[in-house]
């Protein structure tokens, strides 16, 4: 054995020999927790979204009862779940066309590798008839940093209600 710090020696085990091998096992044992406590926060932290708290999207709008198409504009603001891949979004949109209307939902969205998908409900009115209840489910691929592509699924919850669909392009500001 070969002296280490004059009266301690190594042991074939590794560890320390002398006053402070109890010191050695216990520095060990907590670099190894430290190691591992840094290691799981940082795969927490990469499984959530990047996503910025508020975007802004635009694009083509259609939709039936009236049969219409134009443009629309969404706004969002968001929050990611802590632990989990996923965020949850107030959503406003408002179509520019000649039926009008607004939406105002609520939305889980998730994502993974550059897409991401996500459903809401909510309050609006969409078409032909009064305010009421209104859906959403919608998909999103990204093109470059916080910017995406968005396809988006909406119908009024009414009797007949309205069906329509967005595709734009949405910037996270």
């Amino acid at each position: 054995m070969t002296p280490v710090c004059g009266t301690m020696a190594r042991k074939p085990g590794g560890y320390l020999r002398g006053l402070s091998s109890r010191f050695v096992k216990t520095s060990r044992m907590r670099n190894i927790g430290i190691t591992a406590a840094f290691l799981l926060a940082a795969l927490l932290a990469s499984a959530l979204p990047a996503a910025a708290d508020v975007s802004a999207a635009g694009g083509l709008w259609a939709q039936t009862s009236p049969n219409a198409t134009g443009a629309a504009v969404l706004v969002s603001t968001g929050k990611a779940v802590p632990v989990l891949p996923a965020e949850v979004d107030l959503t406003g949109l408002i179509p520019l066309t000649a039926g009008g209307g607004y939406a105002l939902t609520l939305e889980a969205r998730t994502g993974l590798a550059g897409f991401g998908a996500g459903a809401g409900i909510g309050a609006g009115r969409i078409g032909n008839g009064g305010t009421g209840g209104v859906a959403t489910a919608f998909v999103d691929m990204s093109v470059a940093p916080l910017t995406s592509v968005e396809l988006r699924g909406y119908k009024a919850l009414r009797a007949g209600g309205s069906t329509a669909l967005f595709f734009g392009v949405r910037v996270s500001i």
